[in-house]
């Protein structure tokens, strides 16, 4: 992706839980909540030189944990609204890039 979409500077991604019921008919629920996991260094377009790092790139929580830019849930990232840590509310991330 040579413009990704990102939040305050970061790549991001979205889990969206939902619960398959049925499938014929097809019958599904979406959680009204979801989670948002955020990179811990801020995104530069992919070189040679920083190709290897990892926390820019990739958003999993086990790459990310580990890095000292780690933003714990209870330091601000998991209560409705905010806009703050490398974990955070679906819905406070999808009204950032509205």
């Amino acid at each position: 992706v040579v413009n990704p979409l990102l939040v305050d500077g970061f790549k991001f991604d979205l889990r969206i839980y939902a619960l398959v019921l049925s499938v014929d008919p097809l019958k599904i629920y979406l959680y009204d909540e979801g989670l948002a996991r955020l990179a811990t260094e801020p995104y530069q377009a992919p070189t040679p030189d920083n190709l290897r790092t990892s926390t820019m790139h990739l958003t999993n929580y086990a790459v990310n944990k580990r890095s000292a830019n780690y933003v714990h849930a209870d330091e601000g990232g998991m209560v409705p609204g905010a806009h703050q840590g490398s974990k955070r509310l679906a819905s406070a991330v999808l009204q950032q890039v509205a």
